[in-house]
Order: C-alpha cells, then sequence, then structure tokens
C-alpha cells in the first residue's frame, strides 16, 4: 500500500472501501422491489448516492495526494463518468412518471459537486463531442431547478455555478466560431502553415486558465460542505 507525502493511502484504499459499502448496500436493495415505486425510488436514490460518493471522493482523494495539494486535471474518463452520473440523475425521477411524487428528493440534493467538477474542466477544455455532452447535462440539470423553483436559482452555490456556466458557454461558442473561421480558410492558407504549429483547437488560455482561487474569494463558500 503506496502513500503521500502526507500519509494519505492509496488509490487502491479508497476504492476497497467504496466497494466494501456497495457490497452492503446492494445486499439491503436486494430485498426491494423495483415494480413498487417507493422501493424503486430508493434502489435508484442509494445507487445514485454511492456513484457519486465515488466520483467525489476519487477527486478528493487525488487533490490529497498531489504535492501541495494542487488539484490534478481530471482525466477524460472522470469526465465522463461525472456526465454519466449526472445524465442518470436527471432521468432518474425527473423523467420516470411513476416517480413524479417524489420529485421533491431530487431538489432537495442537487447535484452541486459533481457540476462544479463538470464546469471547471470545461472551462479548460470547452470542445469536443464529451464537452457538448456535459454541457447538455448540466444545461437540463438547471433547467429542471429552474423549473421547480419558479425561474429562481438562488444562493451562493449556485451564484459560483451558474457563472462557471456562463464562462464555459462563452468559451465554447468561441471555440466553435474559431472551428468555423478555420474550414472557411482557403486550402493554400492551410498548406502554408508551418508545421508544428495549432491545428485550430487551442484555447485562448488567457481565457480558459481560470483562476478558481478569485473566483471562491467572490463567493466565500464553505467548500467542504459543496456536496
Amino acid at each position: 500500500m503506496s502513500s503521500s507525502a502526507h500519509g494519505v493511502p492509496g488509490e487502491s484504499v479508497r476504492q476497497q472501501i467504496i466497494d466494501e459499502a456497495t457490497d452492503k448496500i446492494e445486499a439491503i436493495l436486494r430485498r426491494c422491489d423495483p415494480i413498487i415505486p417507493e422501493q424503486r425510488m430508493a434502489i435508484q436514490s442509494a445507487r445514485m448516492i454511492m456513484r457519486k460518493v465515488d466520483i467525489v471522493s476519487r477527486r478528493q482523494w487525488q487533490i490529497l495526494r498531489s504535492p501541495d495539494d494542487r488539484e490534478p486535471m481530471a482525466s477524460e474518463s472522470e469526465i465522463s463518468e461525472a456526465v454519466q452520473h449526472l445524465e442518470m440523475t436527471n432521468g432518474m425521477m425527473w423523467q420516470d412518471e411513476d416517480l413524479a411524487a417524489y420529485q421533491w428528493i431530487n431538489c432537495a440534493f442537487p447535484q452541486y459537486h459533481i457540476m462544479l467538477i463538470i464546469l471547471r474542466h470545461l472551462c479548460v477544455v470547452p470542445f469536443g463531442e464529451l464537452a457538448k455532452r456535459a454541457f447538455a447535462a448540466v444545461e437540463l440539470h438547471l433547467g429542471n431547478f429552474k423549473t421547480s423553483r419558479n425561474g429562481s436559482l438562488d444562493g451562493l452555490k449556485w451564484t459560483v455555478l451558474t457563472t462557471l456556466r456562463d464562462r464555459a458557454f462563452a468559451l465554447m461558442q468561441k471555440v466553435e466560431q474559431d472551428s468555423v473561421s478555420g474550414q472557411q480558410a482557403s486550402t493554400s492558407q492551410q498548406m502554408d502553415t508551418p508545421p508544428g504549429d495549432d491545428d485550430g483547437m487551442h484555447v485562448d488560455m488567457g481565457i480558459a486558465a481560470l483562476d478558481w482561487n478569485s473566483i471562491l474569494e467572490e463567493y466565500p463558500l464553505d467548500m467542504e460542505h459543496f456536496s
């Protein structure tokens, strides 16, 4: 078992904790009947919670094991997993007519942390099919909550998320505009480009490289409870 300089155990230890907790929960859920709406809600909610704990704890573990607690860049597979979780959350009770009476549970537990992971990534990597899929999932989640709250998203956490959403959207638009401009360039101009130049997917780092600390200073949240 490897440990970081801070004495944090390796990823295998965290994964073992998650696996053991998942096994215990699945043993309990086997007694539930998914045909009964209340029990289907319990099954889906429990699995969603464990998936979220796995995703969020993995990121926290990576930060704790990094030098100077600097947050490492999330991998594409990690972002894909976070997006899949948000998509499943969006479809769990918002789209299941049998669970319409229990939508208040979704309203009581917004996916703050999952959206935070996704939006921070989009502000650095605002291009590609995964980015489009991720942004669509965030938009749907925000839209569901706007509807449930009569169009209002009040509170500091929502302010941070909507600010990041707007920045991610602006960056994605810029990338798309740059891509269109590149496609409209003549073949001769493209052939004259010296080898080693960027291929058009470069993002202006003056825009994309956000200073996350300055953002949090604007919105003094208790990040330990940003769940």
